[in-house]
């Protein structure tokens, strides 16, 4: 498969070519500010009239922790270049983005702030939201969702009923990583090599609770 990639080189601002101009932050603004609306023209969307056309980019949901940090920018900065090498290419980008605000790490942050978890988590996607929109990303907003959203976590209870009653989940003690600060269980990416949650800073435990488990085997086929 041949791939060809165009590119459009636009002169700078013309105290960035000035010699005797010093790279301040002034200067970096005014570049920014120079190339935003031109990358922000750049992408697409799910209608194409060929289905073959339509390009669906995914990256993980961030979790409203208030601001963001480079973690997120180096994520973010991946998916969007992928995306906009697909939509240069003529594809249809979907680039949808959302929030992982559900769980006790969120209501916990709010407790310890005393606020109240909504306020606290909406707040939150307030923030992280304007911050992405100032990066120059190009997500597909209309399309955005919060997993604490009734409209949205009320199908995943639907999904998990069906699976209860078509027999494909049960429940049995396992061994979990379990974060004593935020009282939570947590997965193994989310424990670093030296046994430290990633989202508290504490020590992890192990303990053996009762879990929900979803027969696999019997969906291999």
């Amino acid at each position: 498969m041949h791939w060809s990639l165009k590119l459009r080189l636009l002169p700078p601002p013309a105290s960035w070519c000035s010699t005797k101009e010093k790279l301040t932050e002034n200067v970096k603004h005014q570049i920014e500010n120079k190339y935003k609306s031109i990358v922000s023209s750049v992408g697409g969307t799910l209608e194409g009239k060929r289905r073959e056309d339509n390009f669906y980019v995914l990256s993980m949901f961030p979790y409203p922790s208030g601001s963001l940090h480079m973690g997120h920018v180096r994520v973010y900065t991946i998916s969007d270049t992928l995306a906009r090498y697909y939509a240069m290419n003529g594809k249809n980008v979907f680039q949808p983005m959302g929030w992982d605000a559900f769980g006790l790490p969120a209501e916990n942050a709010a407790h310890q702030h005393g606020i109240d978890p909504r306020e606290w988590t909406v707040g939150n996607i307030a923030t992280m939201k304007s911050q992405l929109q100032g990066f120059g990303c190009k997500f597909n907003w209309e399309s955005e969702l919060a997993t604490c959203d009734p409209k949205y976590y009320k199908w995943t209870q639907a999904l998990f009923l069906d699976l209860y009653h078509a027999g494909l989940v049960y429940r049995k003690e396992a061994t979990v990583n379990w974060d004593p600060i935020d009282n939570t269980v947590l997965a193994d990416e989310q424990v670093d090599e030296q046994g430290i949650s990633w989202r508290s800073g504490a020590r992890v435990e192990k303990r053996r609770l009762s879990q929900w488990f979803i027969r696999t085997t019997r969906l291999a086929k």
